[in-house]
């Protein structure tokens, strides 16, 4: 979840896999549970801070793309954005 990268590669896996398959081209359920507790800053190859893209930017951007899937579930679908208290545990640091 920390490169877009992977992201691209799964999403783009998932659309071969529902091309491939006779399963109507719909996702009725996702969950975004990727996360890390950084202790010092780490860029990503895109620059970003790993933590930032691992937490908040890579689940964002999965989404996105997934979106069109989702939509086109013929049930409801649903995003479960899973989430810790880890975060009382950090200090502050300056994002630029």
């Amino acid at each position: 979840m920390s490169s877009f990268k992977s992201i691209f590669k799964f999403k783009n896996s998932m659309d071969k896999w529902l091309s491939d398959s006779e399963l109507h081209p719909s996702i009725q359920l996702l969950v975004n549970n990727a996360g890390i507790m950084a202790t010092s800053s780490r860029p990503t190859t895109e620059g970003y801070d790993t933590m930032m893209a691992t937490n908040y930017i890579g689940p964002f951007s999965l989404t996105k793309l997934l979106l069109p899937l989702l939509k086109n579930s013929s049930v409801p679908s649903r995003i479960v954005n899973v989430t810790s208290f880890t975060h009382r545990y950090a200090s502050l640091r300056k994002f630029d």
